[in-house]
């Protein structure tokens, strides 16, 4: 199934670019979703950008991490935010 995922603000910097469609099995997860990244982006940025923390939105909403996804989706990463 292909899906679209976006990056945002600080991840989309670490990244390098805005978005990237993906093709994934039927059924796949946001952890399916990862170890695909994991390999697109490799290990040392992959890593970096587990460390800075992120959530996940599918299709615009915030979502638990074991959500599977759907022929079509739009999965985002958004930096957490913090304020002081």
């Amino acid at each position: 199934m292909k899906i679209r995922v976006r990056f945002f603000a600080s991840i989309r910097d670490l990244v390098g670019e805005p978005e990237m469609n993906l093709e994934l099995e039927i059924g796949a997860g946001i952890k399916e979703l990862e170890s695909v990244l994991e390999q697109h982006l490799g290990p040392k940025r992959w890593s970096l950008l587990e460390e800075r923390l992120y959530k996940v939105a599918v299709n615009q909403s915030l979502i638990d991490i074991t959500q599977k996804l759907n022929e079509g989706d739009e999965v985002a990463f958004l930096p957490q935010v913090t304020g002081g």
